[in-house]
């Protein structure tokens, strides 16, 4: 398997922040390689959700009580199969009737209002210069899928750290790319990381907690300063970006915790 280090002078290791890139099959739980680099400047993780807005409308007070009976029983259903599916019949029932009770048509009557005198309902509107309340509240609809990038920069001393920093780069871009079946007619699915970072040869508890992901992006810039070569042909210098999607959203109870392999 191979196992990369830069630099390849050790002797600092066990007092410098460094981080880990270990690349699995996503069918095993068995590594195919690793690379050991020190943790870069200004590593950002970011957190996100999505909301929207939710326009409860005018009869808010009569539905709200309805909707909440409903929820309570269909979150007290656990212990029989039928309720989840008896609690949204009477939710329909319930909110047929307050609309039945409000002199409001069936649905489908109501498209063809909507559609036939939408100009007549705004003309009212404007005359009587008001508008009912849409009571907009924020919904909330799922949390996002994270994406995290690192940047590095690394100049050989030594034909030894050039040929590493060479295995490096190909071991990156080789595994962005997924394999192939022997038909041609089935693309696997590339490797999956787990990045880790460390710091006295222990993870980092000061650092975030990244959960198995995909390589989705990676960009390499060879002697990015200088027109320098060594005696070789290798350049001096290689700088590259890496860019990271998690394999799935996470929630409150698996944010700090990852077990062996997250990936399912």
């Amino acid at each position: 398997m191979p196992n990369f280090k830069f630099p390849k002078d050790q002797s600092y290791y066990n007092t410098s922040n460094r981080v880990k890139f270990i690349a699995y099959q996503p069918t095993t739980t068995s590594p195919v390689g690793e690379i050991d680099l020190f943790t870069p400047i200004g590593f950002t993780l970011g957190d996100n959700a999505s909301y929207g807005d939710f326009k409860m409308g005018a009869i808010t007070g009569a539905t709200n009580e309805v909707v909440k009976n409903a929820v309570d029983a269909f979150k007290n259903s656990s212990n029989n199969m039928f309720a989840p599916a008896a609690a949204i019949g009477s939710l329909g029932n319930d909110i047929a009737g307050i609309a039945s009770s409000l002199g409001l048509k069936s649905g489908a009557e109501l498209m063809v209002d909507a559609f036939g005198s939408q100009r007549i309902k705004d003309l009212f509107t404007y005359n009587a210069r008001s508008v009912v309340n849409p009571n907009t509240h924020t919904l909330f609809n799922s949390i996002g899928i994270r994406k995290f990038s690192f940047a590095f920069s690394l100049a050989a001393s030594n034909k030894e750290e050039s040929d590493e920093i060479n295995g490096i780069v190909k071991f990156f871009r080789e595994y962005l790319y997924p394999d192939i079946t022997t038909s041609g007619m089935i693309l696997e699915f590339p490797v999956f990381w787990k990045i880790l970072f460390h710091y006295q040869n222990k993870e980092n508890e000061y650092m975030p907690i990244l959960h198995d992901a995909f390589l989705d992006s990676f960009s390499s810039n060879y002697n990015p300063d200088t027109n320098s070569w060594h005696a070789d042909g290798s350049p001096v210098s290689i700088s590259f970006n890496l860019s990271f999607v998690e394999s799935k959203a996470l929630n409150r109870k698996s944010i700090f915790n990852r077990d062996y392999k997250d990936f399912s």
